[in-house]
């Protein structure tokens, strides 16, 4: 359910401003919030604890205002922008925009009654993209989806593994890589862009494990649990394949947080049949 939360008119007084009467005398504010995001990812739960609680934006904007001094009301927004971000980061609350407007009222200026500044503030997470390949030319195909995928940050060695799974004994070696990437495209719609990347390079869903030019999974998104019916992250079975935890752990900021001890046997049950080839070139 893809959705905005509208906080209105939260209205406090602060010090701040550039003239020397606005850095000792408190001044009326007024700041709207506007949040946007996926509200539904939890399942729907009806529940506050599943939601960002609208008293603590207000909190967070009284807080700013009421706090250290700014001469731009542009730095006051921007304060409240990050200190929101903070709080759903926190409360694992998937919202990727946060629209935030700052009236000075009735600043000590004769000819104008108001002053406002309007800044739209995007919420970026981490999220980790498994890719393969065993079909034609696979090194090719694991290049095209990484020049199409939006704000890379690193890859990962690339990985020739034997297929796993019913339907395999006629199939040729994949080439696996794991990427990461900064963004603040909801899920949803990430997996839309990796399946279209997937259509890009011909990929035909047979059967069950058949062979493909090209499969774009999303494995991790920033610390949410997502369970729909058409995405799960993190991705259900990566802790049981070697090919995608091998080259997620070259690459993940802590890899501590991505296999617990308890599952790290799990994985390396396969380990044997994963060769480390080197790094892909673009």
């Amino acid at each position: 359910m893809i959705g905005k939360i509208q906080i209105n008119s939260v209205s406090c007084y602060g010090i701040h401003g550039v003239l020397d009467i606005e850095k000792t005398k408190s001044q009326e504010f007024r700041v709207d919030v506007q949040l946007c995001g996926d509200f539904d990812f939890k399942t729907g739960t009806d529940s506050l604890d599943d939601t960002l609680d609208y008293s603590l934006v207000v909190n967070i904007v009284e807080d700013v205002i009421k706090g250290p001094h700014c001469s731009l009301i542009e730095t006051l927004a921007h304060k409240i922008a990050t200190k929101i971000e903070e709080s759903v980061i926190l409360n694992k609350v998937l919202i990727n925009e946060i629209k935030i407007k700052v009236t000075k009222v009735n600043p000590p200026i004769e000819t104008i009654q108001n002053v406002s500044f309007e800044l739209l503030y995007k919420i970026k997470r981490e999220a980790y993209l498994s890719l393969g390949s065993n079909l034609f030319n696979r090194l090719n195909f694991l290049k095209t989806a990484c020049n199409l995928l939006p704000s890379i940050t690193d890859i990962s060695s690339v990985y020739q593994t034997k297929p796993e799974g019913e339907n395999t004994s006629t199939q040729g070696d994949y080439l696996n890589c794991v990427v990461r990437i900064e963004t603040d495209i909801l899920p949803l719609d990430l997996l839309d862009i990796c399946h279209d990347i997937e259509k890009h390079a011909g990929r035909q869903r047979y059967f069950r494990n058949s062979a493909r030019t090209l499969d774009v999974d999303i494995l991790i998104y920033g610390d949410l649990t997502l369970n729909d019916s058409l995405l799960t992250v993190p991705h259900p079975r990566m802790y049981h394949r070697a090919f995608v935890i091998e080259p997620l752990l070259e690459i993940v900021s802590d890899p501590s947080s991505i296999v617990p001890l308890t599952r790290t046997e799990t994985y390396k049950k396969s380990c044997n049949n994963v060769q480390k080839l080197g790094k892909l070139i673009l």
